[in-house]
């Protein structure tokens, strides 16, 4: 929407419309059931009684007392209101219920699903093989810092191996950690449409996914299905959502990294394994069971 404003700009008038769409259903009061898209509190009065169903993505504020805008208190106090809640994994639910006095019956899981893109397109530039695959943000719970220091050491062995990463650009931080590590002619920055993303899956030795802290890991399906042998953290949801799909390490040791990566890299029945769980995995999810199974909740409170 909007494709030609910029970013902030787009991102302002979309919010109004939003609010100006939902001051009219408020006055008209044409709906049964409230399902926020964030964590404000602004509709609890405007709603005036309709029941709310809140969809919690992740615990992370909480687990790691990292606020930002009150987000913390907001998230506590819909949790305590809200008729039904969403978990989007086992994972979260286990995380809400540790921290907050939740009646767990309260609580459904309703997995995420996933869309495919129906081609495939090279990025432009140059994109150097063979290459490990990084996407999304690099910073805190991402375990960048650490996973960079693996790789450093991994390029030792494998000397022609680089790192693409997608996300935002490098830091000037990075890029000197980088030139420390002397992999800086090895290390690769890519913004990607989805179809570019899906052909650095498609392509890549190996997906790595080292965060500490995810609610689901949407990129773990992305590259299940586009056929990238997946390397995760044994933390969080990790296990939960890649079951037998994925390697796995210990995120918080350096060695746990390097030895499980190069496993994975001087095993090609092991990358071929791994490929063939991953597409089975993959089928677990999809849009329509997650629409349908939210639909069964809001049903339950008709």
């Amino acid at each position: 929407m909007f494709p030609y404003l910029n970013s902030r700009y787009r991102d302002k008038l979309i919010g109004r419309i939003n609010n100006a769409l939902l001051d009219y259903h408020y006055c008209k009061k044409d709906f049964d059931i409230f399902h926020p898209t964030y964590y404000e509190l602004s509709f609890l009065e405007r709603i005036k009684g309709k029941p709310f169903v809140l969809t919690v993505h992740d615990m992370y504020n909480e687990r790691f007392n990292v606020d930002s805008g009150n987000v913390i208190f907001f998230k506590k106090e819909l949790i305590k209101r809200a008729d039904r809640i969403i978990a989007i994994s086992e994972n979260t639910k286990k995380d809400i219920l540790q921290i907050y006095d939740i009646d767990e019956k309260k609580i459904s899981v309703v997995y995420h699903g996933f869309r495919a893109v129906e081609s495939l397109i090279r990025p432009e530039g140059l994109i150097r093989q063979p290459y490990v695959l990084f996407v999304g943000g690099r910073g805190d719970y991402k375990n960048f810092d650490r996973f960079i220091k693996a790789f450093a050491y991994l390029v030792t062995k494998y000397a022609d191996l680089n790192l693409v990463c997608t996300g935002n650009i490098f830091t000037k931080e990075e890029l000197m950690n980088f030139k420390k590590l002397n992999i800086s002619e090895k290390v690769h920055h890519c913004f990607s449409t989805e179809k570019e993303l899906a052909w650095l899956y498609a392509n890549a030795e190996f997906f790595v996914f080292p965060s500490i802290y995810e609610g689901f890991g949407l990129p773990l399906l992305e590259a299940f299905y586009y056929g990238a042998p997946s390397i995760v953290s044994n933390t969080s949801c990790f296990p939960e959502i890649a079951n037998d799909a994925a390697l796995f390490f210990n995120p918080y040791e350096i060695d746990s990294m390097i030895s499980n990566m190069d496993k994975l890299l001087s095993s090609d029945s092991l990358k071929n394994q791994l490929i063939r769980c991953g597409k089975f995995r993959v089928e677990q999810f999809s849009w329509r069971k997650t629409a349908e199974e939210t639909n069964t909740i809001y049903e339950s409170l008709l």
